[in-house]
């Protein structure tokens, strides 16, 4: 079974304390709130600003791939999808 999302018109927005505003497509269903804010915690903790906007987008959008609440990606997972390897296929 794959799992197929479009972007749309949605944007993750960070706003840094210098003024710079940072900006990536997102996707907006349930769960991946969570996931993105989860994702953007810890990558503000591990790379730079841009980077941890990609980590988060990349954590939500994984999210879309797993039913329920929980995120069960691993970091290796995201950052995959973040490097560029937008197949569609979760490797588990």
């Amino acid at each position: 079974m794959r799992a197929r999302a479009r972007v749309g018109r949605w944007l993750a927005l960070l706003c840094l304390a210098s003024g710079l505003l940072l900006a990536a497509p997102a996707l907006g269903r349930v769960g991946g709130g969570d996931s993105f804010c989860a994702g953007l915690i810890y990558g503000l903790s591990t790379y730079d600003p841009q980077q941890a906007l990609g980590f988060a987008v990349a954590a939500s959008c994984l999210k879309h791939t797993i039913a329920g609440d929980m995120n069960l990606v691993t970091v290796a997972e995201v950052e995959k999808l973040m490097g560029g390897d937008a197949s569609g296929r979760v490797s588990r």
